[in-house]
């Protein structure tokens, strides 16, 4: 499949997908990204697909986050108290880094899917999500004692597999 977008239960996916655009639509106004496009004199909602550093702004100005549709590539992966983390940036630590965080199950899912550790195979990977971008904080430690000190990241907890869509990287 050449230049098509490979993709994981592709069904079951575009659904849900397909249903929380639905959503967007229906609520337009709330903290869902939405835009609208003037045509012929009526005013019609668009669902919008965050990019990295447009989920974390929304993120910075909304304490519940923001609920949506989020577009990355996969740059950086690890693996921390049972959580698989796929990055945006290849340091984490960036401010302009967008991670998600998949559950164990999805985790194990992926290796089954993918035949492979995900944490190799993703990399370099386009991937569609949706969940909800929110802000965490993240504790710094000095000599394994919590500081006073911490930053935060923008993350989206992934549950289920459905919630990921998975893309062929692009080829300009």
């Amino acid at each position: 499949m050449t230049g098509a977008a490979k993709c994981h239960r592709p069904h079951a996916a575009v659904t849900i997908l397909l249903l929380i655009t639905a959503v967007i639509f229906s609520f337009t106004g709330c903290t869902s990204p939405t835009s609208t496009l003037q045509q012929q004199g009526t005013t019609a909602p668009i669902a919008v697909v965050l990019t990295p550093q447009e989920a974390i702004f929304a993120a910075a100005n909304r304490p519940a986050g923001v609920s949506g549709l989020f577009r990355m590539t996969v740059l950086g992966t690890g693996r921390k108290d049972g959580y698989l983390y796929l990055n945006s940036e290849f340091d984490y630590r960036d401010q302009r880094c967008l991670t998600l965080e998949l559950t164990n199950n999805v985790d194990r899912d992926l290796r089954n899917k993918l035949a492979g550790d995900p944490t190799v195979s993703l990399l370099g990977k386009e991937v569609i999500v949706a969940g909800n971008a929110r802000q965490v904080k993240v504790w710094l430690y000095f000599q394994g004692l919590k500081s006073t000190k911490y930053y935060y990241q923008t993350h989206i907890r992934v549950s289920d597999l459905s919630q990921l869509l998975i893309f062929s990287p692009r080829h300009t």
